[in-house]
């Protein structure tokens, strides 16, 4: 291990004590939802296909409990610039990790600078299926938050299909540099000829006074679409199992380097909407598994009959046998979705159980909807509905932004909707409910 390796590792173990003492604020419940209202509202660039997921803008407290690697990755990644940032933002991602120990990483180092801050595109883990991009923000000691808010183009600037997230950075160290990362998930062949990266960052002294910076960064990059060339492995499962009634049909599992999409449709005559198969996994035949991905995109192409799960990838192991399992469902009848309420009186009217009640709401001045449940013991998700609900004459709205407030016997969706003069009930559709239907040991062969 060299010199430099040495000194990076140390700045890890820094960053672990620092991790291993920090304090929650007291306010961290109010600081969610602020976050969380804030990441939802509309932006003046219409994203087309980007899935900003909001529960990227929850800050979320991680305790490091290690940051030793193994040989071969600390070999590799000491020729990598600024090690220590890229290692902690990948920590968690087993898949990632055993990427770059094989050289599955390539350096951009493109760069520009606008409004006095320079964005750099440090370096990519990039396949047919999906790009973790590593950057780094330089000259934002005056902002306590960032949030860059990422869109892929062509290198001919035309719009590239891919899905993305983005988080908010936190930089009350009021540090000069600051690092994170995207996610991309393509939908369409990577262009041999590059990318365009087009970038708006906002910022500002909280989550909830955010200004965007006045000019848009465009930076152009190139990667090696050589080393990713007839990597994909295609597995045919097309077998179906059935649980609570329910029947669900497992038909193809792809497999990347970044990771693994899991391709699942549900039966038109299903009598439940499934929300999640939960515990979801992929085992080999040393029992050694893979499960759905940390921090990015869990599902995508998600419609009333099926979706693609996105699990870490195993593809670097070679594994001989390759097994799907499960341990539950979670489900509701389909004759339940209906989330109806009495605006005017602060009431529920119809709901699939007595666990959902109103409350009433956090700021008098906005139209906001507190919406809360009690957990029992099949507990398990969130309460969640469509991004668009209907009033009694079935005019439809969509909310100004929602949020989300946990707390250890109940959790509430918060929403903020146009302060119209609606014909009650307004109806809101069920997206995702709180409760584990069904619980069984599920079991497929891959290969």
């Amino acid at each position: 291990m060299n010199k430099d390796f040495e000194k990076e590792e140390a700045a890890l173990y820094d960053i672990k004590d620092k991790y291993d003492h920090l304090s929650i604020p007291e306010d961290l419940d109010q600081s969610i939802r602020n976050g969380m209202n804030k990441a939802t509202k509309s932006r003046r660039i219409n994203r087309r296909m980007r899935l900003t997921s909001i529960s990227a803008c929850i800050l979320i407290l991680s305790f490091v409990t290690t940051v030793r690697i193994s040989p071969a990755f600390a070999n590799y990644m000491s020729t990598i610039p600024g090690l220590a940032k890229i290692v902690e933002l990948i920590q968690f991602d087993q898949s990632l990790q055993v990427a770059v120990e094989n050289e599955f990483i390539q350096h951009i180092g493109a760069s520009e600078e606008q409004n006095g801050v320079t964005f750099t595109i440090d370096a990519v883990i990039v396949d047919e299926s999906k790009m973790v991009m590593f950057y780094t923000l330089e000259n934002v000691k005056d902002y306590n938050y960032l949030h860059p808010l990422p869109d892929l183009l062509t290198s001919e600037g035309k719009d590239y299909l891919a899905s993305s997230g983005s988080d908010n950075l936190k930089n009350k160290q009021n540090e000069n540099s600051i690092s994170g990362r995207f996610d991309f998930y393509f939908h369409e062949a990577v262009p041999t000829e590059g990318f365009i990266l087009q970038l708006i960052v906002e910022a500002g002294d909280d989550l909830s006074n955010m200004s965007e910076f006045p000019h848009e960064y465009s930076i152009p990059f190139q990667v090696n679409t050589a080393l990713f060339e007839n990597m994909k492995e295609l597995y045919e499962i097309n077998e179906t199992v059935e649980v609570e009634g329910q029947k669900i049909t497992f038909k193809t599992l792809e497999v990347y380097p970044t990771q693994l999409k899991l391709q699942v449709t549900y039966d038109k005559n299903n009598t439940m909407k499934i929300f999640e198969l939960e515990d979801l996994r992929i085992v080999d035949e040393n029992g050694d598994e893979v499960t759905s991905i940390a921090n990015g995109i869990t599902g995508s192409n998600i419609t009333e009959y099926g979706e693609s799960f996105h699990l870490e990838s195993n593809y670097f192991k070679k594994p001989k046998e390759l097994y799907i399992e499960f341990t539950a469902i979670r489900a509701l009848d389909k004759n339940l979705l209906d989330l109806q309420v009495d605006v005017e009186n602060r009431k529920i009217v119809k709901a699939p159980d007595d666990r959902i009640y109103m409350e009433p709401s956090y700021n008098n001045e906005k139209e906001q909807l507190v919406i809360s449940f009690d957990k029992d013991d099949l507990y398990s998700g969130e309460l969640r509905v469509d991004w668009e609900f209907v009033d009694g004459d079935g005019k439809k709205y969509k909310p100004l932004s929602n949020g989300y407030s946990m707390g250890e016997a109940n959790e509430s969706l918060v929403l903020e909707i146009p302060n119209e003069n609606y014909n009650n009930p307004l109806v809101f559709t069920i997206s995702d409910y709180p409760t584990r239907k069904y619980t069984k040991d599920i079991r497929l062969k891959v290969k």
